[in-house]
């Protein structure tokens, strides 16, 4: 029969075995987050008050399975960062002014979209940004983020978009190649996407390459991203999003808003994006003059 002293030896020894077991398998997870000298504005999401179908990221929220295994974000990556420093008015905004080379412009971004349920919701392009730093919707004009772009006077060539109270790391309004992308292109009949975001400045008519912007910074990826890639309906108003596909193509572009993350994406086929990831809402983006 073992002594007493055997017999405390293999308890406590036992005991530390189930203690490195349940501490490995219990340990609090890390987050990528910026540098404490980051002046990033990207802040978490809110709740927002949108109508709206169940989507796969419902589904799963819920334990059930999704239509496809894709995601539209990688769960491993975030960045907890919070909006901050004031917001400049509207009213502070220059007006609309001329030059030989092309017409300045300075105000707002309205949305307009219909909800799953079929209602008309409108709003605004958010100052703030989700965790993955992709722009989001926001209801209220004082959410709105504020731009200022020049419309060139030889055509319809496409600009940037300034943002003067979004992401200031990464001041161009951008579109950048999705996490579940295949690719960089938007082709008809796939479902890649890219979402809008900020990100340093591109020339007109570049096919994408690696650009600094705020989804890299969130998540530590290296993503392409374009910046001058829009152009100004001057009859309506409304903003289009003219990407350019590594073969120099322009795809016919539709916004949509993903109502999980209340973030826009850019689509060259909305139904196969919606077929691959759920349902979304076309969106119409139009300049709101101050």
């Amino acid at each position: 029969m073992p002594s007493f002293t055997t017999l405390c030896f293999w308890i406590f020894s036992l005991s530390s075995i189930i203690f490195s077991v349940y501490a490995e398998t219990h340990s609090t997870p890390s987050f990528l987050s910026p540098s404490s000298d980051s002046d990033a504005a990207i802040s978490a999401p809110t709740t927002s008050p949108l109508a709206r179908r169940e989507t796969n990221a419902d589904r799963m929220r819920r334990g059930l399975g999704p239509k496809r295994p894709k995601r539209l974000h990688n769960p491993k990556r975030h960045l907890w960062a919070r909006h901050h420093g004031a917001s400049p008015t509207v009213s502070a905004l220059p007006t609309p002014t001329s030059t030989p080379d092309c017409t300045s412009y300075a105000g707002m971004i309205g949305t307009t979209f219909f909800s799953g349920t079929g209602e008309l919701v409108t709003g605004f392009l958010s100052k703030s940004a989700n965790v993955y730093g992709e722009y989001r919707f926001a209801q209220d004009v004082g959410d709105a983020l504020l731009v200022s772009f020049c419309v060139p006077s030889n055509g319809n060539k496409p600009f940037d978009i300034t943002t003067t109270n979004g992401i200031s790391n990464f001041p161009y309004l951008a579109a950048v190649q999705g996490f579940a992308s295949s690719g960089p292109d938007l082709p008809a009949g796939s479902s890649n996407y890219a979402y809008i975001t900020g990100s340093s400045k591109t020339h007109p008519g570049v096919t994408p390459g690696t650009q600094s912007n705020a989804l890299n910074h969130a998540a530590g990826t290296n993503l392409p991203a374009q910046s001058a890639i829009w152009t100004l309906n001057t009859n309506d108003n409304s903003l289009t999003a003219n990407y350019v596909n590594s073969d120099k193509s322009t795809p016919t572009t539709t916004i949509e808003l993903v109502p999980d993350s209340e973030a826009f994406i850019i689509t060259g086929d909305p139904s196969a994006f919606n077929n691959e990831y759920g349902d979304a809402n076309p969106t119409t983006f139009t300049f709101i003059p101050a």
